[in-house]
């Protein structure tokens, strides 16, 4: 399967967007082996390319810029390249009922051209990513309703990056060190298990374990291209989850759920100085992993003609990696301040989602419903800024927390057979304004400083089978943003298309 991409530049409700054309190539390949006994041999192919993609936020003038902070900020090439075998063995002995064990080598491209407004000096920066690893999931039926799922899996990724500075008006020449450190390398490996009993004293209950282990390595950066000392070190963690659900009577179900996470820092952030929407982001080697513990508590409501839910949730993210920043720039505009990346202290989240639909009779292929969801996040880092003496990030607002959101919506399930037309919506999609800001938000030039006004727009879609082959072929037609309006998702650098088509077809056989 292949696929060529030619992309315009964008067309928002307010007239073309410059800076926003590319190109694209595709490739997905799959050989499958019945090796006999439930055991079956897969291997797979994915190779994708995008070419000239321009980096919109460096190349146009955000809110606070009197001009672009880039004069060429082009991806001259994306390329990602993924091989694949897997091998299934659905009676896998005594052990376990099921086996699933993939090995996977890949490698992403980048080359990138960028030039400073103002600046004759040109970069020609590329980085290689080669990666490979393997996983191996095993599922064992412990009885009636009890399923146990194991496994392990282990990832490798090793780096190069590099550097041409030419100077446009003498032609000269000059090597500098990559974005990523040199000799860099990442590493992470885990176990895990997960186990599924149904009816325990009347609850459903699924208990998860997992335990992980990072490993880098780079030399320390600095201005030369070879770097300096070598750097390393190792995270790890033990996490858990635990969800148990009840049936309260026919109709109505509870689910609770309590889950530590865990992110180590990675080579972005340990290794990498990037290029960001306020400027320029520094690689910090001294990070924390970040840790968060979250609960959920949901109900599910199925009784005709009514489908309703309700989730209620918060999460608290300890050592959460953001930025602090060490050079303001030119103080008259925004996008060329330097930041150091570190771990910023605690956010806490809390937000709630519902969703209902109602069918308009019993034989009727009509429904109508609706969704809701608001989220709120704060930010808490007692930090002193040293040239304010306050705690500056304390107690603020999280970054780019979306606003209050939500849809409604006409439904239409076919209820003959072999329908021309098998589904269709009517929805409106709306958004909030949003002015409830992080300050680091107040200078992101994506973001208008006095907030994100609120939008709503129309889209209508439809589909139905596709020839005689029935659900293995569709058709499928989309109108978005039928009013073309003119709006922007909130923290998006980039309006949203204006009116637009989209139509897809799949074919089996």
């Amino acid at each position: 399967m292949g696929s060529i991409g030619d992309w315009e530049n964008l067309r928002t409700g307010n007239g073309e967007v410059d800076f926003t054309g590319y190109s694209s190539t595709g490739f997905l390949g799959s050989w499958e082996h019945d090796l006999g006994g439930e055991r079956s041999l897969r291997a797979i192919l994915r190779i994708h390319r995008d070419f000239d993609v321009p980096r919109t936020d460096r190349l146009i003038a955000g809110f606070g810029q009197a001009q672009s902070s880039n004069a060429e900020f082009e991806f001259k090439v994306q390329e990602n390249t993924g091989y694949t075998l897997v091998y299934e063995d659905q009676d896998a002995g005594s052990f376990a009922d099921s086996l699933q064990a993939r090995f996977f080598l890949r490698n992403y491209v980048e080359e990138r051209q960028i030039r400073t407004t103002g600046s004759n000096n040109r970069r020609l920066e590329s980085d290689d990513i080669r990666g490979m690893g393997f996983g191996v999931d095993l599922k064992k039926d412990l009885g009636a309703g009890h399923r146990l799922t194991y496994g392990l899996d282990f990832d490798r990724d090793d780096v190069d990056s590099d550097r041409t500075d030419t100077n446009l008006v003498t032609s000269a020449q000059t090597a500098q060190p990559g974005s990523f450190a040199n000799n860099a390398h990442y590493a992470s490996a885990g176990i895990f298990a997960q186990d599924e009993i149904r009816d325990v004293a009347g609850f459903d209950v699924t208990l998860g374990a997992r335990y992980s282990y990072f490993d880098f390595s780079f030399n320390q950066i600095n201005s030369t291209p070879g770097g300096g000392p070598e750097v390393d070190g190792d995270f790890d963690a033990f996490t858990a989850s635990l969800q148990a659900a009840r049936s309260l009577s026919s109709s109505l179900r509870v689910i609770g759920t309590v889950a530590q996470g865990f992110r180590a820092p990675h080579l972005d952030d340990l290794a990498r100085n990037a290029t960001i929407f306020g400027g320029t982001e520094l690689a910090n080697p001294d990070l924390d992993p970040e840790t968060s513990l979250s609960g959920e508590i949901a109900l599910e409501y199925t009784a005709n003609p009514w489908r309703a839910s309700l989730a209620i949730y918060h999460s608290t993210l300890s050592d959460y990696i953001g930025r602090v920043l060490t050079d303001v720039g030119n103080p008259g505009t925004t996008g060329d301040e330097t930041y150091l990346r570190e771990n910023v202290g605690t956010v806490e989240f809390v937000g709630v989602e519902a969703e209902v639909r109602r069918s308009l009779g019993d034989d009727s292929p009509f429904s109508v419903g609706g969704g809701i969801a608001w989220a709120r996040g704060r930010q808490y880092d007692d930090t002193i800024n040293p040239a304010t003496g306050n705690a500056d990030f304390d107690d603020v607002p999280a970054r780019r927390i979306p606003p209050l959101n939500g849809h409604v919506s006409l439904y239409y399930d076919a209820v003959e057979e072999d329908p021309t037309v098998s589904w269709g919506e009517l929805a409106i999609v709306m958004a909030d304004a949003q002015d409830d800001l992080h300050p680091e938000d107040l200078t992101d030039p994506r973001i208008d400083p006095d907030g994100t006004p609120g939008w709503a727009t129309v889209n209508v879609d439809l589909g139905g089978p596709l020839g005689a082959n029935g659900p293995a072929s569709t058709w499928s037609l989309g109108v978005h943003n039928v009013l073309d309006q003119d709006y922007r998702v909130h923290g998006s650098g980039v309006d949203a298309p204006g009116i637009n088509l989209v139509a897809g077809l799949r074919w089996s056989f």
